[in-house]
C-alpha cells in the first residue's frame, strides 16, 4: 500500500482548502457577463465574487503596489489570497499534527508556513516591504537609464537640426521601439506633441514615469520648448552633469537595497541549512520509535 489511511486523510484535508482557494482565484479573475437566460445565476455569482473581493481587498495595499511600479495584475485581492492559502495550509498541518495525531511533516513546517502570511505583510518592518522596494528600485533604475538616453537623443537632435527643428514629435515617434519602460508614456505623449501642447505632454511624462529624474527632465523640457534653439542647447548642456550625477545616485540606492535583500536571503538560507540536520534527526527518531513500538506490540502479542 503506497499511502496509509492517515496519509490519505491528511492529503484530502489539505486538498480541500487548496481547491476552494483555486476556485475562488479563478472566479475572481473571470469576467462575469450578464446574459438574459442566466440573469439570476450571473447576478448571484457576480455579487458573491464582489463580496469575496471586498473581504480581501485593501485600498492601502493597492496604493502601495501602484506606487511600487508593480504590474496591475498584482493587487490586494490576489496578494491576500496567496496569504490566505498559506494560512489554510498551516492550519491543516496543525490540525493533522495536534488534533488527529497524524504526523506527516515535521512540526517545524507548521511554524515556517504559518509565518509566511505574517512576513508577507507589506509594512516597513517586514521583509516583503523591502522586496517590493527593491523591485521598485529596479524598475526606477531602468526608467532613469532610459530617461538619460532620451535626454541625450533630444540634445543631439537640437545640435543636429538647430533652427530647423520644429517639433519633437517625429523624434519621440522614431525612438519608441528603443525603449521599454517609458515607451507607453512616450506613446501617450505623441497626440499632445503633434498638437504642440508641450507643457501638457511633459506634465504627462512627469506624472506617469514618477521618478525624480523624470520630473527634472520634464521641467527642463518645458523650459526648452519655450525658448530659442540657442538657449535650449545651452540649457541642455548645463544640465548634463546634473542628470549624470542623479543617475549615479539612483544606481547607488538600488545597489544598497539589493545588497541588503541578498544578505537577508543568505541569512534565511543559512537558517534552513542549519536546521536541516535537526529535521533529519527528528525524522530518524520518529521512524525508530515507530519501529520500537511495533516490535513491542508484536512481542506483547
Amino acid at each position: 500500500m503506497i499511502f496509509s489511511n492517515s496519509t490519505w486523510i491528511y492529503l484530502i484535508v489539505l486538498a480541500i482548502p487548496l481547491y476552494i482557494s483555486y476556485i475562488f482565484l479563478m472566479s475572481s479573475l473571470k469576467d462575469v457577463r450578464t446574459k438574459k437566460r442566466f440573469r439570476f445565476k450571473s447576478y448571484y455569482v457576480r455579487n458573491k465574487i464582489e463580496a469575496n473581493n471586498g473581504y480581501l481587498k485593501s485600498k492601502k495595499y493597492d496604493e502601495l503596489f501602484r506606487s511600487m511600479s508593480l504590474p496591475t495584475w498584482i493587487n490586494s485581492v490576489h496578494y491576500n489570497l496567496v496569504r490566505l492559502i498559506f494560512g489554510i495550509v498551516a492550519l491543516a498541518i496543525f490540525l493533522m499534527n495536534n488534533i488527529f495525531s497524524i504526523s506527516i511533516v515535521p512540526s517545524i513546517w507548521f511554524y515556517v508556513i504559518a509565518s509566511i502570511p505574517i512576513i508577507m505583510e507589506p509594512t516597513k518592518n517586514m521583509p516583503s516591504y523591502h522586496l517590493l522596494l527593491l523591485f521598485k528600485k529596479i524598475i526606477d533604475n531602468k526608467k532613469n537609464s532610459e530617461n538619460y538616453q532620451l535626454y541625450h537623443e533630444i540634445m543631439n537632435e537640437f545640435h543636429t537640426k538647430g533652427k530647423n527643428l520644429d517639433n519633437l514629435y517625429h523624434l519621440i515617434y522614431s525612438l519608441r521601439p528603443y525603449f521599454k519602460q517609458i515607451r507607453p508614456t512616450l506613446e501617450n505623449m505623441l497626440p499632445l506633441l503633434r498638437d504642440y501642447k508641450y507643457e501638457e505632454a511633459w506634465a504627462l511624462f512627469s506624472n506617469e514615469i514618477g521618478t525624480k529624474e523624470a520630473k527634472n527632465l520634464a521641467l527642463l523640457m518645458q523650459e526648452v520648448e519655450n525658448t530659442s534653439v540657442e538657449n535650449a542647447i545651452k540649457k541642455l548642456e548645463l544640465r548634463k552633469s546634473e542628470f549624470a550625477n542623479s543617475l549615479y545616485e539612483s544606481l547607488k540606492d538600488y545597489l544598497a537595497i539589493k545588497h541588503a535583500v541578498i544578505y537577508a536571503i543568505v541569512l534565511v538560507g543559512g537558517f534552513f541549512v542549519v536546521i536541516n540536520p535537526f529535521v533529519a534527526f527528528w525524522l530518524w527518531h520518529r521512524l525508530t520509535m515507530n519501529e520500537i513500538n511495533n516490535f513491542q506490540i508484536l512481542i506483547g502479542g
